[in-house]
């Protein structure tokens, strides 16, 4: 097996990674959509887009693999940063530098691999954009040209990218070892420990400007029938796939993250309540709607949401918000389920 070597560069290339404040990060809906559509448009079951750390390759976004990272020594992608142009690899069984590689001689079994580096504003190379899949794969030229094209689009998202005041305050005074803690593994969200600082913070931030926002709790009704009908590695299939839903359900400033199990809490960047109403009554009907494959079964489910509206001088703290919140869920399960309880933290009901 090839290892990539490091560029002359390398100091100067992490440091402009790192800059972007990327780096075990959750999931967000930019790079899923993008993912998902290049995924379809080359009818190829692997696409990601991955950050090269010093030891680590990083997805940022990937689809058809239930992974996070992988070592950069294994990496396809760590040989793709040291190119100027597409690195294409049509049958890596039969590559001198691949064949005994763990992701070419195991899981997944890469045959085929294309990446085309994404490059950060000062033109350092910080990942790539790569599709691959467990055939050999012979695109024509002009076919792979246009995974150029969908790579820039990931370097205009990356250029662009904005996060709400709250993650900007999270992630600097978060390093990267303790990003990773904060990471849910299945569903690569933030996870029960993050959101509770995330909860505390944004009280407090939202104290300090007197700003309203809503807070909420959303349970997936009768998932225990799912996990009845199918194996526990099925189960966590379908609330990967649902967690991405959600995901896309909302805006870009506000923050979700898996609480437990089959519950999410979302944080909404707004002070209109009405405004807050809508997002979630949104992504309840969402949900009610859409039908849920995995390999040849298929279904539907339902959300139930318990939310608060937070008027910062009426709170007294964090815990208090979330026991609000799960009053609303309590009460909207004991009403029916695939409903949205939105409730005043004085009252618990509304």
């Amino acid at each position: 097996m090839e290892v990539p070597i490091k560029p002359f560069d390398e100091t100067d290339r992490l440091q402009s990674l790192k800059n972007l404040n990327l780096l075990y990060t959750p999931i967000e809906k930019s790079f899923e959509r993008l993912t998902r559509l290049v995924r379809v448009f080359f009818d190829i079951p692997i696409v990601a887009i991955s950050m090269i750390d010093e030891e680590l390759q990083w997805f940022k976004s990937i689809q058809g693999l239930d992974i996070c990272d992988t070592s950069r020594d294994i990496s396809f992608c760590g040989h793709a940063i040291l190119q100027d142009d597409l690195f294409v690899i049509n049958d890596a069984s039969t590559d001198v530098r691949f064949f005994d590689n763990p992701l070419v001689s195991s899981h997944p079994n890469v045959r085929f691999y294309a990446g085309y580096p994404i490059r950060a504003r000062n033109g350092y190379k910080i990942g790539t954009l790569c599709i691959m899949d467990n055939e050999p794969r012979y695109f024509a030229e002009t076919e792979l040209e246009l995974l150029k094209d969908f790579a820039g689009i990931v370097e205009d998202i990356v250029h662009n990218h904005k996060y709400s005041e709250l993650q900007k305050m999270l992630l600097k005074e978060m390093d990267e070892a303790k990003r990773k803690k904060f990471i849910d593994v299945l569903t690569k969200l933030w996870n029960r420990q993050a959101l509770e600082n995330i909860i505390a913070k944004n009280l407090l931030f939202a104290k300090a400007q007197d700003k309203p926002f809503g807070l909420g709790i959303i349970d997936i009704d009768d998932f225990q029938f799912i996990n009845d009908e199918y194996s526990h590695d099925a189960g966590s299939k379908v609330l990967r796939k649902i967690s991405k839903i959600l995901l896309d359900c909302f805006r870009m400033q506000d923050i979700i993250g898996r609480w437990s199990g089959k519950k999410f809490v979302v944080v909404i960047e707004s002070d209109q309540k009405k405004l807050i109403k809508s997002i979630l009554e949104r992504a309840r009907k969402r949900i009610e709607q859409e039908l849920i494959y995995y390999d040849t079964k298929k279904f539907k489910t339902t959300i139930t949401i318990g939310a608060v509206f937070v008027e910062p001088k009426k709170c007294v703290n964090a815990a208090s918000l979330i026991e609000a919140s799960f009053s609303a869920l309590k009460q909207g399960k004991i009403s029916g389920k695939n409903r949205f309880v939105i409730c005043e933290l004085d009252d618990h009901a509304n």
